[in-house]
């Protein structure tokens, strides 16, 4: 993920210490994004062989099971777009990004499954916040750069006050900002995983968002690439003339 995020990085550097992908601010860490592989342990090849069997049970066909059979079945499958025998299997990632990037996350329903960090539960005050830098800001002036930090250094004031004088959590987050990171658990099965990363790697995603889906796409890839490697062709083929 961070190699993405290089040249943007570079450009926040103007603006106090980076390190090991954080910055500290007054009174909050601004943070990049992050995607990491939760589930499952499985070996590649132990995945393709539990899909091949589910999908030879439609056709009865598991005498034709052999050395190489599981690639080209599976290639028919994404060609004869019979793609629900893909929903047999999925992983789960734990994901790192913004309150608002999570609010285009959590729209991926069927097939999808989440648990959110919750701000109504969570007590900032007696842990640092976080706030996640956004991908624009790697482009903006140093004199925007300085209006994002101080801005949020005042959001993050409020909040922090508002709970020192006695409000709740799911009262004072009110005051927190939309680039507040925020921790999600995803789990999707196979077929929907594809849908979501056509949708959210395309030109027409939110950059951020686009950040996220890439790093899903890759974990995806490389556990799975017979299964995504049309999906990784075509972002490939895309960022030869496209920059977020």
């Amino acid at each position: 993920m961070k190699g993405v995020w290089d040249e943007h990085v570079a450009g926040t550097c103007m603006i106090g210490a980076w390190a090991g992908g954080r910055l500290e601010c007054k009174n909050y860490t601004a943070v990049l994004p992050s995607v990491e592989l939760l589930a499952p342990t499985m070996d590649s090849d132990a995945i393709m062989r539990y899909i091949e069997a589910a999908i030879r049970t439609a056709y009865k066909s598991e005498d034709r099971t052999g050395p190489g059979t599981c690639d080209r079945l599976l290639r028919h499958i994404l060609a004869s777009k019979h793609e629900s025998t893909l929903e047999h299997f999925a992983m789960g990632f734990r994901v790192i990004t913004s309150r608002g990037v999570s609010h285009e996350l959590v729209r991926h329903r069927v097939g999808h499954s989440f648990t959110q960090e919750s701000t109504r539960y969570v007590n900032y005050g007696k842990r640092k916040p976080e706030v996640i830098l956004p991908w624009h800001l790697g482009r903006r002036s140093i004199e925007q750069q300085e209006f994002w930090f101080n801005s949020h250094v005042k959001l993050i004031d409020c909040y922090l006050t508002a709970v020192d004088n006695g409000w709740p959590p799911q009262d004072a987050r009110g005051f927190l900002p939309n680039d507040m990171k925020t921790e999600l658990v995803w789990t999707m099965n196979i077929r929907s995983a594809r849908n979501m990363l056509q949708l959210r790697t395309a030109k027409a995603a939110h950059p951020d968002m686009q950040v996220v889906a890439r790093e899903i796409l890759r974990l995806w890839f490389q556990k799975l690439p017979v299964l995504f490697q049309d999906i990784e062709a075509e972002v490939v083929a895309g960022l030869a003339n496209y920059k977020l």
